[in-house]
């Protein structure tokens, strides 16, 4: 009959005494009227029956299933378990077999990173429980195959072949070893249809800490060990400069804009619970994914009773160190079509996020429109498949994306035809790049995907990595053979607390970290004479400093407001020496008002609506002013004695000035505000 229908493919009817094939349960929708043709190859894998385990029915203990095969997938069948094939035989012989996931019987969920496949037979068998104290079905412990750190989430999915398809099913957690992921309790499955776990997030499993020093080398992120490249292939000046730069991090499994590991800056995105997250359900947390994989955590502050709904939501981030803290993500849509959610910044920026629930890809999360506090922004056009297509500034500038059909950027150009070319491996990985002077970039990799070597346009090899089992850079070479050695202190659950950098010269730089992954000391020239360290008091959850102590034993304290704003500095602290300097702001974009030195002596600072610095008082009372036009570009200045200077604009850049004598400087400018 027409409409949605199960079907069985019947692998059993090819069996022999040596080779033994599966049973499948699949949903199709039928149009009635017409040869009704799957758009997919059916894949029939041979069951491993070498690794059967023979179970008794009903089940007395949990029983266990594993294979060889998969080292780490583990089914548990409780007690009190009895299995009937889709016939209502007992089943006393369970097998667990691999299935290439480019391979399957029927299709994966769609844009799901799907660490390993594989199937228990026989198929369609269903699990009756009789113990009612116990778990009600069985559960699936897989491998943690990506090295995700304990507590990292997982979706667990399960197939349906009634109605759901493929859908999430329960969630899971890394084990605190990092071995397995670990149902949580409660979630199982009832029926040998289709399994398998995905990260949830489409998020990399860890990053640079925002805020954090840069890494040492080429560089290499101390507190995780990942090899972070960034490199700018096209800039437009403007009001707001449009400034194309990708980002490699290992790690990273999802294939992204620039293939796997590779993103850029206008693709950051939020991930977070929503109306399917687990206890508390609902909106209790968004966190901002930027390319490097690094996180700016939004907590909700606004109160919830029950469920936390998405419409009276507010989340503030207040663990982080960058220019974030403080800012809000609301559901809003900050003035741009299609945008759901508004992330606010205490200067003003705004930039907004679609409602990307059940998104399976990072770009259906990724920003639609950015603006400032003034006005001026950015536009960000994307695809049915939420690529960015078209980013343009304010005054019309733009950088177009050609995509291939795994969704990867081939071409960038820009509004005065300026081209940047890209090329993948078979893997999926950027290989090549062709920059805007034709100069060609080669990169290579391992099976890890880890990136081993650069080629630059000079058919250089300027860099090449060597990484341990957890993907973490323990050498780095140079073009003149120059090395890096690092090497890690880890705790229990993994993460490095304590990494030590051994630069060409042989210097030893040891750098230590809290449990929030930002610095707490650093020391240089380890075990020489002349051996420093400074240490960083930090408040915990935060990371924002308190003290800092140099190598001379010397203190410098902070206090902040509530914005993380710096209100006063304190340099010898806690001696008869101390001097203390004092810094005001004011409420609307947290811009500073004034700054008082030890000695009492105040500069003032006013502003207009717009956050426009308009005068600047210095402690003899004398006074700057300035005025501005629409778009925020100073036009003149004028100082304590009356000179003005003047500046003059045409679409964003600066094309003339006039010094108080009246001598005007002219500026020309192409179309991409070159001089």
């Amino acid at each position: 009959s027409a409409g949605h229908c199960v079907i069985w493919i019947d692998g059993t009817t090819a069996n022999t005494p040596k080779k033994s094939y599966g049973l499948f349960e699949v949903g199709v929708d039928i149009v009635a009227g017409q040869t009704n043709v799957l758009n997919y190859t059916i894949w029939m894998p041979l069951l491993d029956m070498a690794h059967a385990v023979t179970i008794p029915s009903p089940t007395q203990s949990e029983v266990v299933v594993t294979t060889p095969a998969l080292p780490g997938l583990e089914l548990h069948i409780p007690p009190q378990t009895t299995i009937l094939d889709r016939k209502g035989n007992v089943v006393t012989q369970v097998s667990i077999t691999p299935v290439p996931v480019k391979q399957p019987p029927f299709p994966l969920p769609k844009d799901v990173l799907v660490p390993l496949y594989f199937t228990i037979q026989p198929g369609g068998a269903y699990i009756q429980v009789a113990n009612e104290n116990g778990p009600q079905g069985a559960r699936l412990y897989y491998p943690n195959t990506y090295h995700y750190p304990a507590g990292a989430v997982f979706n667990f999915y399960n197939y349906n072949a009634d109605d759901k398809g493929w859908y999430v099913y329960g969630q899971g957690r890394v084990s605190s070893d990092r071995s397995q992921v670990i149902p949580n309790p409660g979630v199982a499955v009832y029926e040998f249809t289709g399994a398998m776990v995905s990260n949830p997030s489409n998020a990399p499993p860890n990053g640079p800490t925002p805020g954090d020093p840069p890494g040492r080398g080429d560089p290499v992120d101390l507190q995780t060990g990942l090899f972070v490249y960034k490199k700018t292939d096209l800039t437009l000046s403007d009001v707001i400069p449009l400034v194309l730069t990708r980002t490699y991090r290992p790690n990273d499994y999802i294939s992204r804009a620039f293939g796997i590991g590779t993103n850029h800056n206008y693709d950051m995105f939020i991930v977070g619970p929503n109306d399917g997250g687990p206890f508390p359900a609902g909106y209790t947390y968004q966190d901002l994914i930027l390319s490097d994989g690094g996180r700016i955590h939004f907590t909700r502050t606004s109160p919830c009773t029950g469920f936390c709904n998405f419409s009276d939501a507010i989340l503030t981030a207040t663990s982080t160190t960058t220019d974030f803290y403080g800012a809000t993500i609301t559901w809003n849509s900050c003035g741009f079509n299609g945008a759901s959610w508004c992330l606010k910044k205490k200067d003003g920026t705004v930039f907004g996020f679609p409602d990307s629930t059940n998104s399976t890809v990072s770009q259906a999360a990724a920003p639609i429109g950015m603006r400032d506090r003034y006005g001026n922004s950015l536009t960000f056009t994307r695809d049915g498949s939420h690529n960015l297509t078209q980013i343009t500034s304010p005054s019309g500038r733009w950088i177009q994306f050609t995509y291939d059909t795994s969704n990867r950027i081939t071409q960038a150009k820009d509004n005065i035809g300026r081209t940047v070319g890209y090329t993948y491996d078979p893997s999926g990985r950027l290989s090549t790049v062709t920059d805007a002077n034709s100069g060609l970039w080669t990169y290579t990799y391992d099976i890890n995907n880890n990136m081993l070597t650069i080629k630059d346009a000079r058919q250089i090899v300027y860099l090449t990595n060597y990484y341990d089992a957890n993907n973490r850079v323990y050498e780095q070479v140079q073009a003149d053979n120059g090395t890096y050695l690092y090497s890690y202190t880890l705790d229990q659950n993994g993460n490095v607390t304590q990494t030590n950098v051994t630069d060409p010269r042989g210097n030893v730089e040891q750098v230590a970290f809290n449990s929030d992954g930002f610095v707490t000391s650093d020391t240089f020239a380890v075990g020489k004479p002349e051996q420093q360290i400074i240490t960083y008091n930090r408040q915990l959850g935060s990371g924002l400093v308190q003290s800092v102590a140099d190598a001379l034993g010397r203190t410098t304290s902070y206090s902040y407001d509530p914005m993380g704003s710096v209100t006063s500095v304190t340099r010898l602290a806690g001696t008869q020496n101390a001097v203390t300097t004092n810094f005001a702001y004011e409420s609307t974009f947290n811009r500073l008002t004034a700054v008082t030195d030890p000695l009492g002596h105040k500069t003032s600072f006013s502003y207009d609506t717009s956050g426009n610095l308009v005068a600047i008082v210095n402690p003899l009372g004398n006074s700057t002013s300035l005025v501005y036009n629409s778009a925020g570009r100073p036009v003149s200045v004028t100082d304590p004695v009356g000179n003005t200077s003047q500046f003059a604009y045409d679409s964003g850049d600066l094309v003339g000035t006039t010094d108080p004598l009246g001598r005007t400087v002219s500026r020309f400018v192409d179309s991409a505000g070159r001089l």
